[in-house]
């Protein structure tokens, strides 16, 4: 069943375990997202999808059923865990108060 327009979904959060799309329907309209097996069906006008549980360094084809894609290829979001550092200050860091004795 497609869905009447505007029905607009955009990949919103990518982490290392989760995805986060977001779309707008007519209200009481259910949307179901899809990344690979994973599924979160959520209720309009205003839908935010979290599926969480993925595995990193893996792609997952994503849908949102009814929507149909702009092309014939399917989306397909790859997580990837980089492990990076956080940085603290560093020498073009400016310090957010100044300490005073």
């Amino acid at each position: 069943m497609a869905l009447p327009r505007p029905v607009e979904p955009e990949l919103i959060t990518v982490g290392p375990d989760e995805i986060v799309v977001t779309a707008e329907s007519p209200v009481d309209t259910p949307l179901t997202t899809r990344a690979g097996d994973h599924e979160v069906t959520t209720d309009g006008p205003h839908h935010v999808a979290r599926i969480t549980g993925l595995e990193p360094d893996t792609e997952y084809p994503l849908e949102v059923a009814g929507v149909e894609p702009v092309d014939e290829r399917t989306f397909v979001v790859r997580l990837e865990d980089l492990e990076l550092e956080p940085e603290l200050g560093g020498p073009s860091a400016k310090p957010l108060v100044d300490l005073v004795e």
